[in-house]
């Protein structure tokens, strides 16, 4: 599991040379070096989704851990999300010598849990409109906010903000993966809504009058 060779230093910055008290010669010590190996670590993992849909999904992990001077680990876990609003993990990691204090060389062995809240927000942000027509001599594209944008019962108040939707829309990842436009479907279901409240006049074109030249 070394890199490489092993290793070991040599050269004169080994050597040691030194008088003795009370001694006319000088005695020259040579230091050896053990030969050691550079530490490496190898850590592989995979994941693998077993569920996966808009409200619901189910992914399991895996992992392995080789240290040059520390025990190998064997680790897995899974993770559970609930229309990525509340997100639960769970693993436990291995390692020879797990179940006795005195050959546990490693605290972050065991079982682990936790959970993740997403508190949804409102993400319609506004942006005053920049301009990337700039450029400098070393072919450097600068931009700078130079529009302004203006909706109606909004005014200018729109940076950073945006328009507030009359109607929330939640596009997610799963949506785009399975190649579903939610907003697309929902704007035509909210379009034959509006039209059975208000249908479309119907406009009846009666036979336009006919005028002849006299013959």
């Amino acid at each position: 599991r070394n890199v490489g060779a092993p290793m070991r230093y040599a050269g004169d910055g080994l050597t040691v040379t030194a008088t003795p008290q009370g001694s006319p010669l000088a005695l020259t010590m040579l230091q050896r070096s053990e030969r050691y190996e550079l530490p490496s670590l190898v850590n592989i993992g995979f994941g693998y989704d077993i569920q996966s849909s808009e409200f619901f999904s189910t992914t399991l992990t895996g992992q392995f851990v080789s240290n040059s001077f520390t025990k190998d680990q064997f680790g897995g876990g899974m993770e559970v999300s609930f229309r990525e609003t509340l997100v639960v993990r769970f693993g436990y990691m291995w390692e020879p010598g797990i179940g006795s204090e005195q050959d546990n060389t490693s605290a972050f062995t065991g079982p682990a849990a936790g959970f993740t809240l997403n508190i949804p927000s409102n993400s319609d942000g506004g942006v005053i409109g920049i301009d990337g027509r700039y450029q400098l001599v070393d072919g450097t594209t600068t931009t700078q906010p130079q529009y302004s944008i203006w909706f109606h019962h909004a005014g200018w108040s729109v940076e950073n903000h945006g328009v507030d939707p009359d109607i929330h829309v939640e596009d997610t990842p799963h949506s785009y993966i399975n190649n579903e436009d939610p907003q697309l479907e929902r704007t035509v279901k909210e379009m034959l809504h509006l039209l059975k409240e208000k249908p479309v006049l119907s406009v009846n074109y009666s036979p336009s009058p006919r005028r002849l030249l006299p013959e």
